[in-house]
């Protein structure tokens, strides 16, 4: 478990983190994060991590996905990222 922040240079480092045994990447406040340029970037960074992106199907990285508001339109944004969505709603009584 870790930030962006301490993540990045794990990843760009003359030792890189390995990532091949990566299960689930956990986004909180995923809209406000999403909407940063700086946020985003680093992300499409990850999913696009060799160990990552060349994954079979079956093996796939989930991504877990937190917001008490996702804006109109941010399912685009999503998936940049992720190919595949599933929605989940709790409404507030």
């Amino acid at each position: 478990m870790t930030t962006h922040g301490k993540l990045e240079p794990l990843l760009s480092g003359r030792s890189p983190i390995d990532l091949s045994s990566l299960k689930c990447i956990v986004i909180d406040e995923a809209d406000v994060f999403f909407l940063d340029d700086k946020n985003f970037a680093f992300l499409e960074h990850v999913a696009n991590h060799k160990p990552i992106k060349e994954r079979p199907a079956n093996n796939k990285v989930q991504w877990i996905l937190f917001s008490a508001t996702y804006p109109e339109g941010s399912e685009e944004i999503y998936e940049k990222v992720q190919e595949r969505i599933s929605k989940i709603n709790k409404e507030a009584k």
